[in-house]
């Protein structure tokens, strides 16, 4: 009897690289939040981001922390 397993760590990758966007971009977002605190703004709309990744397979979406910061910023108000 014989049995085969086979893993596809290709899958695995992926969801490790997603998983680690998604940690830095919340940093980021969490960062931009407590800093627009510091400066007395309500939201992030309004500041110019420039977001860069030294690397092509780690997009950073700068649209996605924005939305974020200002998520943040509204929770702590309420």
């Amino acid at each position: 009897m014989g049995i085969e397993i086979h893993s596809n760590i290709g899958d695995l990758g992926d969801w490790l690289q997603r998983g680690a966007i998604e940690a830095v971009q919340e940093e980021m977002a969490q960062g931009l939040a407590e800093h627009m605190r510091e400066l007395g703004r309500s939201d992030a709309d309004a500041v110019d981001l420039e977001l860069e990744s030294d690397t092509p397979d780690f997009p950073i979406d700068a649209d996605w922390v924005r939305d974020r910061a200002n998520q943040i910023l509204r929770e702590s108000t309420e």
